[in-house]
């Protein structure tokens, strides 16, 4: 009797071992798969890590967080929220190559760049110039940016660091910056 008592024990124990594993498994792996599929999109090819579409294939729907730019035969890939990678772009924002982004060139670029990045491009121009024109006591504004329809590159870098830092993650992050001195 005590033998069958031992190995019922053993089989129990093997069985609520395996049904530990089991829910351990379920809550990590799976967890982390579903949490990668909510960042990433997700495709049928290979691993299913991303969604490799042909460039220009389709619209970002903004239902990820991170994607596969296509530009020029070199992909990169993105977790960046949609205005930084916006800004972090600027031949696509300049697109006579002048060194002067302007109103016109938004307003003629904007579908194209609205469905790459899911951001409006005008409203990023708008926020630009509503920077740098506060920044008018401090720094000398061309006339073209004083009106509000062009920023040539030097005021565009000028302006991107505080932009693309302070809206990176939340309202606080420049003031913690400025906190911290840097």
């Amino acid at each position: 009797m005590g033998t069958i008592m031992a190995y019922l024990l053993i089989v129990v124990n093997f069985a609520m071992k395996g049904l530990l594993l089991y829910a351990i498994f379920n809550k990590i792996v799976v967890g982390n798969i579903e949490w990668q599929n909510g960042i990433m999109k997700v495709g049928g090819a290979d691993w299913g890590l991303f969604d490799v579409k042909a460039a220009g294939a389709a619209c970002n729907d903004g239902g990820s967080l991170c994607f596969i730019d296509h530009n020029n035969n070199f992909s990169t890939f993105s977790c960046a929220p949609p205005s930084v990678q916006l800004t972090g772009r600027w031949d696509e924002l300049d697109t006579n190559g002048d060194g002067i982004w302007t109103q016109q060139e938004v307003m003629e670029s904007r579908e194209k760049l609205q469905c790459k990045y899911v951001v409006d491009p005008v409203e990023v121009f708008n926020v630009f110039i509503n920077f740098l024109k506060e920044r008018d006591n401090v720094i000398w504004l061309s006339p073209e940016v004083k009106k509000g329809k062009a920023i040539p590159k030097p005021y565009f870098t000028y302006a991107a660091g505080d932009i693309i830092m302070c809206g990176y993650r939340n309202q606080l992050m420049c003031p913690n910056l400025l906190k911290r001195g840097v």
